[in-house]
């Protein structure tokens, strides 16, 4: 759903429309993606089934968009049981259930059908790149040019598309990904001398100059994140609240700001309530009662165990009254009292 028209957003535009998508935001499972199931785009139990299905029986991910893992160990070593670290596949499971089940990515939809472009915070793609950059994709280097080609062609590689240059057979290598074309600017070395290397060559030197962190936000998840130059204007897609703000106070701003005539409200939804459940909170409350309880209980003993001595001349380490700065205070009726309200000891 892009929202361009000047009416109102329905619920029924909030969602996508592949075949774990459900129509309009409601409860689901908490399989996959926990943090939306009080109100998901998503089926739990399809979406974690098309999640799943690149996972190895020991939960490796083997497979994220384009890329390929499961030809590489965690060594760079060429194997047939590969896949993903735990810190990476943490990160792009946050990443896919953000993209396909939160109701409130419509706002970012582009004119692609369920592909929204989020302005992704430089911290956040910079943890993210952290979190990935020791791992191993396969690249076989015969089919580069095809990949530069649709990159800087069409601007972005196609999803879904089976590209030699990541596929795990043939003449493949192993990539570290903070060494690869993900992460860096391509090296054009590997192909061969002629019109297509020229033209490529001046679109990578023509092309803006962007950290490596940018690059990998944008190319790893096929244009999903856009690096935000601006730490002010810019989401972290960890945090729905992020979302929901941008939404509102820029999004909706900005619309309404340029259609006067016809304002949209752009609905949005909160967070999942997480945390205690109301039994913890409850539970909690009455321990706490119950410790002020014995300790004002163990107050009046000692309290009344003091009126009980008696009455004279205290020295340092005898028991009956109150020393305060060196001075003896008797104990009288007065002071017990003050002790057992509690208020002044």
């Amino acid at each position: 759903m892009t929202t361009t028209r000047g009416d109102k957003v329905t619920n029924e535009e909030r969602c996508g429309s592949l075949s774990y998508h459900m129509a309009y935001p409601q409860p689901t499972g908490k399989e996959l993606c926990p943090s939306y199931s009080c109100h998901s785009c998503c089926d739990d139990a399809k979406v974690s089934s098309e999640f799943n299905k690149f996972k190895t029986a020991d939960g490796q991910l083997t497979k994220y968009s384009i890329f390929d893992f499961s030809g590489c160990d965690a060594a760079g070593n060429k194997v047939q049981n590969g896949g993903m670290s735990s810190t990476c596949t943490a990160y792009v499971q946050s990443n896919f259930c953000t993209s396909q089940c939160s109701p409130n990515i419509y706002a970012f939809n582009t004119k692609m059908p369920n592909r929204p472009q989020i302005p992704a915070c430089q911290n956040f793609c910079q943890s993210f790149l952290q979190a990935c950059q020791n791992d191993y994709i396969c690249f076989n280097p015969d089919g580069l040019t095809e990949y530069l080609q649709d990159m800087y062609s069409n601007g972005q590689v196609t999803e879904g598309k089976d590209y030699l240059m990541t596929r795990c057979t043939g003449n493949y290598d192993c990539k570290k990904i903070s060494e690869s074309i993900i992460a860096n600017e391509p090296d054009l070395g590997a192909l061969p001398d002629g019109p297509l290397k020229k033209k490529l060559q001046e679109k990578v030197d023509a092309a803006e100059k962007v950290p490596n962190s940018a690059r990998f936000c944008e190319k790893f998840t096929l244009g999903l994140f856009r690096e935000s130059p601006d730490d002010n204007l810019c989401v972290d897609p960890r945090q729905e609240t992020s979302i929901t703000s941008y939404i509102k106070d820029y999004k909706e701003v900005a619309y309404n700001k340029a259609h006067p005539d016809a304002p949209v409200n752009f609905p949005v939804s909160d967070p999942c309530p997480t945390g205690l459940s109301t039994g913890a909170i409850i539970g909690i409350v009455i321990g706490c009662l119950v410790g002020v309880g014995l300790i004002a209980g163990l107050v009046y003993y000692f309290v009344a165990k003091g009126g009980d001595d008696k009455d004279g001349d205290y020295t340092a380490g005898q028991s009956g009254g109150s020393i305060v700065s060196g001075t003896q205070i008797p104990k009288t009726e007065e002071t017990i009292q003050m002790g057992e309200d509690g208020d002044r000891v």
